[in-house]
């Protein structure tokens, strides 16, 4: 059972599809041996078994949390099992998160560049064959689509990070009214508050209204307070917010922190 579950493990990494691995480190019930292994899949399928029909189920709830989150962590984990301990190694796979820029103007090649050096992966979208190239966005998906075919050709999910830089009141209304009725968690509007507005009342004039909830996933203007000037200082800014609310932090002066937490983890592990 240990190994089966190893191997959907493996095949989901190898295919590039959320997963989680559940691992045994130490259990004070009998029942629970060390090494056992629960495979869970984002659809809940499971393979294996901890040893335990409750724990196995603890385990599956707690996944659930995990594909709520933008960037889930693996993690050792405590679960209580007849009132005795049993520490569990949560080991999650989720595809990297995807920066998708609506409008492929100038000014979006360093947005699409910045963002996949910092690991997201990037789609381009524009109906304008001309701009979106592969020789403009290297390593980007491109789909090339018209504003009012964006349901059939595009998805973003709430792992997406979008950008919308059309550069045209039209498309970019549409293209708001579609990324706010996605799961994306994330919806950047390039321009001032302004234009923004004048977009929202447009859309409540043709009966599209959102609630605050999921207002709160627009960000207008887009990106980080740090005095951007041209285009490739605020796709610095604009990447780096949403490096931000990928980890969930605010983007503050890293000296204005008082506690102890590490700063930067991959680097304080060396």
């Amino acid at each position: 059972m240990s190994r089966a579950a190893l191997n959907a493990w493996i095949d989901c990494v190898k295919l590039d599809r959320p997963g989680l691995l559940a691992t045994v480190l130490q259990a004070e019930d009998k029942d629970v041996e060390a090494g056992s292994r629960l495979f869970v899949s984002e659809g809940g399928d499971r393979c294996g078994s901890l040893g335990s029909r409750e724990l196995d189920d603890a385990v599956v709830e707690k996944a659930r949390e995990k594909w709520l989150q933008i960037d889930p962590k693996s993690e050792a984990h405590p679960f209580a099992l007849h009132g005795k301990n049993v520490t569990v190694f949560l080991d999650v796979h989720v595809p990297s998160p995807e920066v998708m820029i609506f409008g492929a103007g100038h000014d979006a090649i360093p947005v699409a560049s910045f963002a996949r050096q910092s690991g997201f992966r990037v789609t381009v979208v524009d109906q304008r064959e001309a701009f979106a190239t592969a020789e403009w966005f290297p390593g980007a998906h491109i789909v090339l689509t018209r504003p009012e075919h964006l349901e059939d050709r595009v998805r973003p999910d709430r792992r997406t990070f979008v950008v919308i830089m059309n550069h045209h009141l039209d498309r970019d209304r549409a293209c708001l009214r579609f990324a706010l009725e996605s799961d994306a968690p994330y919806v950047g509007l390039l321009g001032p508050r302004k234009r923004c507005k004048r977009l929202l009342q447009s859309l409540r004039e043709e009966g599209v209204a959102f609630t605050e909830k999921e207002l709160s996933r627009l960000y207008n203007p887009v990106g980080l307070d740090i005095g951007a000037e041209g285009s490739d200082e605020i796709a610095v800014s604009i990447v780096s917010e949403m490096i931000a609310v990928k980890h969930g932090k605010s983007g503050r002066h890293l000296r204005a922190q008082r506690d102890s937490a590490p700063l930067y983890q991959s680097a304080e592990k060396r």
